[in-house]
């Protein structure tokens, strides 16, 4: 018996080797159809997009599919500076993104930072939960987004207030900037709900999932945005390869979420209630779950 006290660091929200996803992949295997890769956009790519979007809900009705959280947080920072024609990016302090250098940008701990040279300017690091703090650099009008955890979870399991998403969305959008959450740890019904956002019933502009999005076996990220933003990058035939994964839409990570969206972390096997029907707990004691 082994006992996973860690669970992949939000990855395993549908146990190890789930016999649901695992058929999947061999199904998908054994049909050996196309490998078509960014030339052709699979049925299946399709179908995760629009399941995504419709459970995130709010105006979130694009996906940008990749292969990693850190890849999605590079992503969205290319996005919302497309959108807003600004450089500016603002994250909280005791974030933690990814490890790749514009993730890693939008993170203060020199142990994640040190020996890696210098990363992307225009950052800034605001404390947690403190709308003064946020305002105050909104109104310089520098900044593309403002990232941030709806749960901190490196930082010590970290919940905001109950009107701080909502209201940083409102400055967001006084200041022309967007608000972006990553959901990397928290989303995919990790605190109750699809999104941690949910529960502070706040639509931001982007959202990035990964982790638990996959069903652990095959890599696979989303970045869930607005119209406006997906428009302002991909704004003509020619610039629809502007941006791209060569392997984000591989029918094998496809094949992965389309169980982990579905499954509950349990023998029932049972669909998690959608957005607006759950019936989990507020979120300081679904967030002992992380």
């Amino acid at each position: 018996m082994i006992l996973d006290y860690l669970s992949g660091y939000c990855v395993h929200n549908v146990e190890h080797n789930h016999p649901a996803i695992i058929r999947q992949l061999q199904d998908e295997l054994a049909r050996r159809g196309p490998a078509t890769l960014q030339s052709h956009i699979l049925d299946l790519a399709g179908d995760l997009a629009k399941r995504l979007c419709g459970l995130a809900g709010g105006s979130l009705r694009k996906a940008f599919l990749a292969c990693s959280g850190s890849e999605g947080v590079e992503s969205a920072i290319k996005f919302s500076r497309a959108a807003t024609g600004k450089t500016g990016l603002l994250h909280a302090h005791g974030a933690f993104h990814g490890l790749t250098c514009g993730a890693l940008s939008l993170m203060g701990d020199d142990f994640w930072r040190g020996k890696f040279g210098p990363l992307l300017t225009d950052t800034v690091a605001i404390p947690f939960n403190d709308l003064p703090a946020l305002a105050r650099q909104l109104a310089t009008r520098q900044f593309a987004a403002f990232f941030v955890e709806p749960i901190q979870s490196e930082a010590g399991i970290r919940l905001p207030d109950a009107d701080y998403l909502k209201e940083a969305h409102a400055l967001c959008a006084r200041y022309g900037a967007l608000l972006v959450l990553d959901e990397v740890q928290t989303g995919m019904y990790r605190t109750g709900r699809f999104l941690a956002a949910h529960h502070y019933k706040v639509e931001p502009d982007i959202v990035i999932l990964a982790k638990g999005l996959s069903g652990v076996l095959i890599p696979c990220s989303a970045v869930l945005m607005t119209d406006r933003v997906y428009e302002a990058t991909y704004d003509s035939l020619k610039r629809s390869t502007v941006h791209t994964s060569t392997f984000s839409e591989n029918s094998m990570s496809m094949g992965g979420p389309r169980y982990a969206r579905r499954t509950r972390t349990g023998k029932s096997g049972r669909t998690r209630p959608r957005h607006g029907r759950s019936s989990a707990p507020a979120p300081p004691r679904c967030a002992r779950g992380l």
